[in-house]
C-alpha cells in the first residue's frame, strides 16, 4: 500500500498557490496489470462492472469489480477486419468516455481527442449489451464550431474527459486546461441533424506543475449527488498533444462546477518522490461525505496499461 499525506504548504514551489485548497489524503490499495488491454486512456462503473477504452483500441472492455475482463464490445471498424491495436497514423484516439441517459437507457459516449484531423474527431454513442446500438458521427463541424467560439487553435486542442450531467456535458481540454460546458440534448440534436446551432461556455483552470512542467487534464468523474467532480492531470513533457513525452507525475483533485475552482488536490508519490505514472482517468466506485473509493487508469505510452484502486480521505 502506497500512503500519500500531502501537505498543502509541500507544493508552493512546485504549482501555482491554489489558495483555497485543503490537504487531502491518497492510499493506493491496489495496482493491477491489464494485459490485454492497449493503452488504457478511459474508465467508467456502471451497474457493478468496470468499462475501460483504450486509445488505439475498438474495444470497450467490460470487468468485473475484481478487474478481471468478462466482455468486450467492438465499437469501432469493422468486424473481423479491425486490428486490436490501431496504428498511430490512423487511430481514433478515444480519450474521453462518459455515461448519458437516453430515453431512459444508459449510453456511453467515446469522444476522440480531435488533436489530428479527421482521423480524431469522432464520437461514438451505444449501449455494450445492444452491438447494433454503436454509432460513429463525425464531429468535425463540431470542433470547428468549438474551436471558433473558445478561441482555441488546433494546437490547443486536445479533449482527455468527459462528464454528463442531467442537462449538460462538459469536456475537458488538456491544451490550456479548458473546461467546455454545453448542453446534452442540443449536442444529441446537434450530431443527429435536428440542429445547427450550439452554444459554448469555457473556463480555464490553473492546475499544478511537477517538475516545472505544467500538469494538462487527463480525466474526469461526476461525483453523485454534487456540483463537484474529481479530476486527474498529468504532466508530460512534450511539445505537441501528438507526440509522447517523458511522464513526470501526476495530480488528483477535486473541482468545484459552480464556480470552477479546485477544493483539494494530491500529487501520486512515495517515499517523498512523484511517481511516474500518467494516470488516464478516473472513476468514482462509492463515495460518503469525507471518502471515496476511487478506480484510475494508467497508460505508460507503448508500456503496460494498469488499473489502480484508492482510497481518498479529505
Amino acid at each position: 500500500m502506497i500512503k500519500l499525506v500531502l501537505p498543502l504548504a509541500l507544493f508552493l514551489t512546485e504549482a501555482v498557490i491554489l489558495s483555497k485548497t485543503t490537504p487531502m489524503n491518497l492510499n493506493i490499495t491496489q495496482r493491477l496489470v491489464l494485459p490485454k488491454i492497449p493503452s488504457a486512456s478511459g474508465i467508467e462503473v456502471l451497474a457493478n462492472s468496470i468499462y475501460i477504452i483504450g486509445d488505439n483500441s475498438p474495444w470497450l472492455f467490460q470487468l468485473n469489480l475484481a478487474g478481471e475482463t468478462v466482455d468486450q464490445f467492438q465499437i469501432y471498424g469493422q468486424k473481423n477486419t479491425t486490428p486490436d491495436t490501431i496504428p498511430k497514423a490512423v487511430k481514433p484516439d478515444f480519450e474521453a468516455m462518459t455515461v448519458v441517459t437516453l430515453n431512459g437507457t444508459s449510453n456511453f459516449y467515446i469522444f476522440g481527442s480531435a488533436s489530428k484531423s479527421p482521423q480524431r474527431e469522432l464520437l461514438v454513442r451505444g449501449t455494450p449489451n445492444e452491438p447494433d446500438s454503436w454509432t460513429q458521427f463525425n464531429l468535425s463541424d463540431f470542433f470547428k464550431k468549438l474551436k471558433a467560439d473558445c478561441q482555441l487553435s488546433d494546437e490547443d486542442l486536445n479533449i482527455e474527459a468527459a462528464i454528463a450531467t442531467h442537462d449538460s456535458l462538459y469536456l475537458f481540454n488538456r491544451g490550456k486546461n479548458a473546461i467546455i460546458q454545453f448542453s446534452l440534448h442540443e449536442f444529441e440534436a446537434f450530431i443527429t441533424g435536428k440542429k445547427e446551432v450550439l452554444g459554448f461556455k469555457t473556463n480555464t483552470v490553473e492546475l499544478p506543475k511537477i517538475n516545472e512542467i505544467q500538469t494538462g487534464f487527463s480525466g474526469a468523474a461526476l461525483i453523485p449527488g454534487q456540483d463537484k467532480i474529481i479530476f486527474t492531470a498529468s504532466a508530460e513533457n512534450t511539445a505537441n498533444w501528438i507526440d509522447d513525452g517523458e511522464i513526470s507525475g501526476s495530480c488528483v483533485g477535486i473541482l468545484d462546477l459552480k464556480n470552477f475552482t479546485i477544493l483539494h488536490y494530491a500529487m501520486f508519490r512515495e517515499n517523498d518522490a512523484f511517481l511516474p505514472l500518467k494516470i488516464e482517468s478516473v472513476a468514482i466506485r462509492s463515495c460518503t461525505s469525507h471518502k471515496m473509493e476511487l478506480l484510475f487508469v494508467s497508460d505508460q505510452d507503448g508500456g503496460v496499461s494498469e488499473l489502480i484502486s484508492a482510497d481518498l480521505l479529505y
